[in-house]
């Protein structure tokens, strides 16, 4: 699942990660998101957006956390300080990737995520 307030980024995301093979729904919100997250059981990764209006990014990757530790969550930023550095040192199956990328570097980051939660 792809979550990020900004239609353009979730289009262009699901578009890239489509050409590679993957299936993906969206949240425009991280309440929608947590929604969707209660009533599904299928999502394989969430690609979350950290600077949402509704809640942050940091809060759902926390509430994700208390429903699905084992989930990884791929953490999606544009701000290239380390102020979310923290989420990534506390789960071995969360990443990151700084915006702007390409489709083959969120391919990869994606992969790589999944492999690592998968051995």
């Amino acid at each position: 699942m792809v979550v990020d307030d900004n239609l353009t980024v979730l289009e262009v995301i699901s578009v890239m990660l489509g050409v590679k093979g993957y299936k993906t729904m969206s949240a425009t919100s991280g309440k929608k998101a947590l929604q969707i997250l209660k009533k599904t059981s299928y999502i394989d990764a969430v690609i979350l957006d950290m600077n949402m209006p509704d809640i942050s990014g940091r809060e759902v990757y926390q509430e994700i956390r208390k429903m699905n530790n084992k989930l990884p969550v791929l953490i999606c930023t544009g701000n290239i300080s380390d102020q979310f550095s923290d989420l990534k040192t506390n789960s071995q199956i969360t990443g990151h990737i700084i915006k702007p990328f390409t489709g083959e570097e969120i391919s990869n980051a994606l992969k790589m995520l999944i492999q690592t939660e998968v051995n």
